[in-house]
């Protein structure tokens, strides 16, 4: 019995330091305005951040385009932290550091443009049936229906250079200088 007792005592003093060097750090806190080709993001727009490629805090757009996002510590600390808005790559960059309180800090994401605007060529000349995009992000697929009476079921409103989408076309097409087959086709557009 108390070689039990004398054991357990033991264990708990062995697993102090341990327990003590997992304390969590304080996060680095970025907070301002989040704007989509240079206007305010809406109500609901994500802000997330970046690092190596992983996403570490994602955060909503609150009204007036502001947001607070708490990045914690991903491994070692100083990693560089990329951000983007409703999936768009920002260009502004910060490097993680404990504790530290960055405002204002804007975003600005770039080269989103209107669904209906990059395809009104398709829409006008009436072979556009639909637009899937995947959100690697947030794993889920967003949509966009150029027919008048279902823009209340449009949830892909703004697409930019270089992201990938399913296209579904009624007849072949050229669409910024590709050739679009009759059916669905996976481009990167330009």
């Amino acid at each position: 019995m108390r070689k039990s007792i004398l054991i357990i005592a033991v264990a708990l003093l062995l697993s102090i330091p341990v327990i003590v060097s997992a304390q969590v750090v304080p996060p680095h806190k970025f907070a301002g305005k989040a704007y989509i080709n240079g206007r305010l993001a809406s109500a609901g727009a994500e802000v997330e951040a970046f690092i190596d490629g992983q996403r570490v805090a994602r955060a909503t757009v609150t009204d007036e385009g502001e947001y607070t996002l708490l990045v914690g510590q991903s491994s070692s600390g100083n990693e560089t932290i990329t951000f983007r808005v409703n999936g768009r790559n920002t260009g502004e960059t910060a490097v993680w550091t404990q504790g530290k309180i960055e405002y204002p800090f804007d975003l600005h994401a770039q080269n989103a443009r209107p669904v209906a605007d990059v395809f009104a060529p398709l829409i006008s000349y009436g072979s556009l049936i639909a637009v899937w995009k995947y959100d690697n992000a947030t794993q889920s697929w967003r949509s966009f229906d150029p027919r008048p009476e279902l823009a209340s079921l449009n949830d892909l409103t703004e697409v930019g250079s270089g992201d990938v989408v399913w296209v579904s076309v009624s007849k072949d097409s050229d669409f910024q200088g590709q050739k679009l087959h009759e059916g669905w086709n996976l481009i990167a557009l330009r």
